[in-house]
């Protein structure tokens, strides 16, 4: 696993002694030497040279260790290998290998000067969270990691020759290191390709490892269809690499179909562009039917409440603890949640509202990966209220917190949506001091584990709720078992019903109600509503 290196790695190199062969032939690839590499590896050099067509013979390394391969002639590859499986493979090699871990050495640039500049704190919190995304991909391991101080994050090689030496030194001293993460958003062609040459070790961002994770969490269509297109502008910058590092003389002979005169360059940008736009008609076709469900089913009644944070704040246990349902099952790690899901819920006035559990957020990420799921995150804009969970016991809550909100704003959230925001303080039970907690009347201290403070909340969030969409909590005196009862039944929530005690005939209601229709019984039956105070008198 030390000495593998991506197709860009491979293709750099061309001046090396042939120590290995390997014959492609009918697209099957084999090994004629079978000690070379082990068998997860092979898979990785076959789909590599598979998906490129090699019909020319040249020589490869692999870290300290060359590779040669002897083409065969050319074959129609459109007959042979279609759009669909180029850029599958493609996307496959760039960014995800199935069945292969990594034990990783983490480095966190901290920034030391100008506008973008770090706290030492504030590094080590992003440390420890990269920590955690990494943990949370089956077989990788952070067995490295340490925070170096960069000048700017946009310098060619991101680190000085001092760090750098510093970096290869930790390498060298490990040989279990398999890869390593650099703990940004997302790498620059320029940047990875040099890490790598300097390193000798595949190269992993933020970006891409979120979509790691994505890969594996994604289980329905329209998260999947999401995941594709938060691919694509990864995929664009990692092939404009080739062109922009020197690897784009290699690749000028190499045809794959779909066009005379294509080179794999063309070939791939053409089909990216194609893939972008079938997936988003695909989100849009979901999305419309979305609506139509929204439109023509009963939860248009009901009052929605969107439940948002930063990813792994306690959403999903929080929703748990109030709606009960059993089949929610909270997972302690990094985007255990990828789709919009509805659970029902009865407020204090026995009003049923619906809370949705959604993606979590998280810092230092390209826009394109957010919107990607911007169809999934429209959900939050048509809520009747919105709940901010926060982890209050993180000790980088409150930059989570700015997190959370900027990405809410980057929504386009309504100004009475985001003004209505509950701001919920999650797992206080891991406080050792609550005294700790700044003073804010507003905020709804609670352990959704534990069930503290739960009541509280559910009476401000049914506050809050009336507030938003017009309900009201009235008093009518109605006949019983007449039609106003039954009406009632059918449009509003009935909190409490009792016999008159003047009138055995007559019951007095307690409803929430909207104000429209609230005027609407007015009209049908008259103004049955009565005070609190005349039922005593």
């Amino acid at each position: 696993m030390r000495n593998l290196l991506t197709l860009q790695r491979l293709l750099k190199f061309t001046k090396h002694q042939t120590l290995r062969e390997l014959e492609i032939q009918n697209h099957l690839c084999t090994f004629t030497s079978k000690s070379y590499v082990p068998s997860n590896t092979k898979y990785h050099f076959e789909k590599l040279l598979i998906s490129f067509n090699f019909c020319k013979k040249r020589t490869f390394i692999c870290g300290s260790t060359a590779l040669k391969y002897i083409g065969h002639p050319k074959t129609n590859p459109k007959n042979n290998l279609s759009d669909q499986s180029i850029l599958d493979n493609f996307s496959q090699e760039i960014y995800h290998h199935p069945g292969l871990g990594h034990n990783i050495l983490l480095i966190q640039p901290r920034i030391k000067y100008g506008p973008n500049y770090e706290r030492k704190i504030d590094s080590e919190c992003k440390l420890e969270e990269a920590v955690a995304l990494v943990n949370t991909l089956p077989d990788w391991n952070v067995i490295e990691k340490c925070v170096l101080p960069v000048a700017s994050a946009d310098a060619s090689l991101l680190f000085g020759k001092g760090n750098l030496d510093k970096i290869k030194e930790m390498i060298r001293s490990n040989p279990r290191i398999s890869a390593v993460f650099v703990g940004i958003d997302i790498l620059t062609a320029i940047q990875n390709s040099k890490l790598e040459s300097n390193l000798k070790l595949q190269v992993f961002d933020r970006y891409q490892i979120i979509l790691q994770i994505f890969h594996d969490h994604a289980h329905t269509n329209e998260a999947k269809l999401q995941l594709a297109l938060a691919e694509i502008p990864y995929l664009r910058v990692k092939l404009c690499g080739f062109s922009h590092t020197g690897n784009s003389s290699t690749f000028q002979g190499m045809e794959h179909g779909g066009g005379d005169g294509e080179n794999f360059m063309q070939v791939r940008r053409r089909l990216l562009k194609e893939r972008e736009l079938k997936l988003k008609k695909e989100l849009v076709k979901i999305k419309n039917q979305r609506d139509f469900l929204r439109r023509s089913e009963t939860r248009t009644a009901l009052p929605v409440i969107a439940v948002v944070g930063y990813t792994n704040c306690g959403k999903t246990t929080l929703i748990k603890s109030l709606t009960n349902d059993s089949q929610l099952l909270p997972q302690d790690k990094l985007f255990a949640t990828l789709d919009v899901t509805l659970h029902s819920c009865l407020l204090p006035s026995n009003q049923k509202a619906l809370f949705i559990d959604t993606v979590g957020f998280i810092s230092d990420v390209p826009t394109s990966l957010i919107q990607s799921f911007r169809s999934t995150l429209e959900e939050i804009n048509l809520a009747d209220l919105v709940i901010h969970v926060r982890d209050i016991s993180h000790p980088n809550t409150e930059i989570q917190k700015k997190t959370v909100l900027k990405t809410l704003q980057e929504l386009n959230l309504s100004p009475k949506l985001f003004n209505s925001i509950i701001e919920v303080r999650n797992k206080i039970d891991l406080l050792p001091n609550l005294e700790t907690i700044e003073d804010d009347s507003e905020a709804i201290s609670i352990s959704a584990t534990e069930g503290t403070g739960l009541p509280n909340l559910l009476e401000v969030v049914e506050q809050k709720v009336f507030e938003n969409t017009g309900h009201s909590v009235v008093l009518l005196r109605i006949p019983n078992g007449g039609q106003e009862y039954r009406w009632l039944l059918k449009e509003a929530a009935l909190r409490d019903a009792m016999a008159d005690p003047k009138d055995e005939n007559y019951l007095i209601v307690e409803v929430v109600i909207t104000s429209p229709d609230l005027e609407k019984f007015k009209h049908l039956f008259g103004d049955l509503s009565i005070s609190i105070e005349s039922l005593s008198q």
